[in-house]
């Protein structure tokens, strides 16, 4: 049964894939106020720096589930894959995470960007990756969900600040089949992050 479900969730990403390219292949550049795929976006792509505490809201667990320190980076591309009328854009992003306690964790997917007037946005994210528990939290497999939401305030200068809130979790499709296990524990996530321009740090 987790095969099937594997299968299946791998299918339903290769075809997004695919409609995206497909469908980018007739957009090369933004257009105000349009619908657009794979064109260069407005604002530069930015590193995200976060700095919280992993597993901190509804954690009931002791000693090695309890929260822990986080330390977070990720690179947001400066290519849309879609521009939804301006009114939200999604672009690729890859990263990852590491606690106090050795836990690890590497992902990549997609960060949306949702303007709300000059100097807020909201960020949604949704990525796949794979987990390694360390002295930490174990989180019932390696392949995890993480997924989330970050609040920015814009400056002028194109920096950005905010509160992230994420979520891990297998959804219950790669639980480790073995006994006591507590397959899908989850973890839920808190950071103050801030964003930093690529285009203002030379890369």
């Amino acid at each position: 049964m987790h095969l099937t479900r594997r299968v299946f969730c791998g299918a339903l990403a290769a075809a997004a894939i695919v409609t995206i390219v497909v469908l980018g292949s007739a957009s090369a550049r933004a257009e105000d106020g349009k619908l657009t795929f794979l064109t260069l976006g407005k604002q530069s792509g930015f590193l995200e720096l976060g700095s919280g505490a992993f597993a901190l809201i509804g954690n009931e667990q002791k000693g090695r589930g309890r929260p822990t320190g986080e330390v977070n980076l990720d690179a947001v591309s400066g290519w849309d894959l879609v521009n939804f009328w301006d009114l939200m854009r999604v672009s690729p992003t890859i990263g990852g995470f590491l606690t106090a306690r050795g836990g690890i964790m590497g992902y990549a997917g997609l960060h949306g960007a949702i303007p709300i007037g000059d100097r807020v946005e909201l960020d949604p994210f949704t990525t796949l990756g794979a987990y390694g528990d360390g002295n930490g939290r174990d989180m019932g497999s390696k392949a995890l969900f993480h997924v989330g939401l970050t609040g920015y305030y814009l400056f002028e200068t194109g920096y950005r600040a905010g509160l992230t809130f994420a979520h891990e979790s297998n959804a219950g499709l790669f639980p480790r089949d073995r006994e006591h296990c507590t397959c899908n524990p989850s973890a839920n996530d808190v950071l103050m992050t801030v964003g930093l321009p690529i285009d203002k740090l030379g890369f």
